[in-house]
C-alpha cells in the first residue's frame, strides 16, 4: 500500500495538487 494520497483540485481558475497521508491529514499543497 502507498504511503500518501494524492488529490487533484480543479478550480475555474487554478489547479491544486495535495498530497494526504493516510490520517487526512495535508502534507503538501
Amino acid at each position: 500500500m502507498a504511503d500518501f494520497v494524492g488529490a487533484v483540485d480543479q478550480g475555474t481558475t487554478s489547479t491544486r495538487f495535495m498530497i494526504f497521508d493516510h490520517g487526512g491529514n495535508e502534507i503538501a499543497r
